[in-house]
């Protein structure tokens, strides 16, 4: 299997309105990976406020994807030393890491989909039930901002 084109693409999505509202979106930062054998993996990051999500996509595209073009995709690690080691400028912080971590889920999806598996089951995992999260209830918010928030 070989990656044969990699599609990048940049998202806005509205937060929730509320009052005081620092960010009034999230940026995304999608690339779907394709392989010569019709497996599509889907790999992202999100930036919160969205500022960034332009110079992400630019290194992806620009520094990333030609690179990964004809790799395979089942060597992910191989991939991402070489992801790593293509790039000694900028010291492996803010945006290089947003842009290897956009590939790194996207070969892990491949991975599960060549397999067919779930990645939790391909990470190790020990249980088939996880704890339920809910992030928000900024401090500045008021009590009807948060009970919008938790509707």
């Amino acid at each position: 299997m070989k990656i044969k084109a990699i599609k990048t693409s940049t998202l806005h999505v509205p937060n929730p309105p509320l009052r005081n509202t620092y960010y009034p979106y999230n940026g995304y930062v999608v690339a779907r990976i394709q392989t010569d054998e019709g497996i599509e993996g889907l790999g992202y990051t999100m930036l919160v406020g969205g500022d960034g999500a332009s110079a992400v996509r630019a290194y992806l595209d620009d520094n990333l994807v030609p690179r990964l073009i004809g790799e395979d995709p089942l060597f992910i690690g191989k991939i991402w030393e070489k992801m790593y080691d293509a790039d000694r400028g900028l010291r492996k912080k803010g945006i290089p890491v947003y842009g290897m971590s956009v590939i790194d889920i996207g070969l892990w999806d491949i991975l599960g989909k060549s397999v067919g598996r779930p990645v939790w089951q391909l990470l190790g995992a020990v249980s088939d039930r996880v704890p339920v999260y809910g992030g928000g209830g900024f401090l500045s918010y008021s009590v009807d901002d948060l009970v919008k928030e938790a509707e």
